[in-house]
């Protein structure tokens, strides 16, 4: 019959449909909790400051100029569409011995493209900055959100994963007190903390550096090392270019 016909076929289009989803999402969602559990393990009495987003002409400057003031070196993980763009901050970055991860081409929301659009931002990002990134850089999967797809993709390069344990707030709606956040993160013996290194406003830069500049501080007066993902995940030292040592103390 056409309509016993109909609902076997509506059945098996939503079984794939849910298969797929299960396919895309657990593996992945199976990857990250454990991977965390060792990095929180890995950066007790360590600092690690990290940078997604950029990289922005007018932030990207004095931060490094910060970074530099202190002796420190940062992880940046830069989306490829922004570097190509200002090509001279990267550069900026690279000299100036930072360590340089991938965060895609685009920055694309995992769940509002296709499965194997996770990958190809992905492959289109390392591809576009290929002059800063070895092969093999640390990723940061955008928003923090890993699928099955991307996560082969990465896999496939060699390229660790890099997450963190401490959100520096500078995306929250409201911003919070930079010297309150940063207490919280060293009196909790550290950890890799999230911020942003995109141009979105004279607030939001000032809040930037202003947190950077406590958790420097703090991490100098709780005898805290400060390091970058290279150190922790162990990816290509390609971006050591300026020679200056990682694994410093504050």
């Amino acid at each position: 019959m056409p309509g016993g016909w109909l609902a076997i076929t509506l059945c098996i289009i939503v079984a794939l449909a849910i298969a797929g989803l299960a396919l895309t999402w657990l593996p992945a969602m199976a990857v990250k909790p454990r991977e965390l559990k060792e990095l929180r393990t890995h950066v007790q009495g360590k600092l690690a400051l990290t940078y997604d987003d950029g990289p922005g002409p007018l932030l990207t400057p004095p931060l490094v100029e910060l970074l530099d003031r202190h002796n420190v070196r940062a992880s940046f993980f830069l989306v490829g569409f922004r570097a190509l763009r200002f090509p001279q901050m990267c550069n900026l970055l690279s000299s100036s011995g930072h360590h340089l991860g991938c965060h895609t081409q685009m920055h694309k929301k995992p769940w509002k493209v296709w499965p194997w659009q996770t990958a190809s931002d992905l492959e289109q990002g390392y591809r576009s900055m290929a002059q800063w990134l070895p092969a093999n850089a640390s990723f940061r999967p955008p928003f923090g959100k890993l699928t099955l797809w991307s996560w082969l993709a990465a896999k496939r390069r060699g390229a660790p994963l890099s997450w963190w344990t401490h959100d520096g707030g500078d995306t929250h709606q409201q911003l919070p007190d930079p010297a309150a956040v940063a207490r919280s993160i060293i009196n909790d013996g550290g950890g890799v903390v999230l911020l942003h290194s995109h141009d979105r406003g004279p607030e939001r830069q000032e809040y930037v550096l202003n947190i950077t500049e406590q958790l420097l501080i703090g991490a100098k007066e709780k005898g805290l090392t400060l390091c970058t993902m290279q150190d922790l995940v162990g990816d290509h030292p390609s971006n050591d270019s300026s020679g200056g040592p990682h694994g410093r103390q504050a």
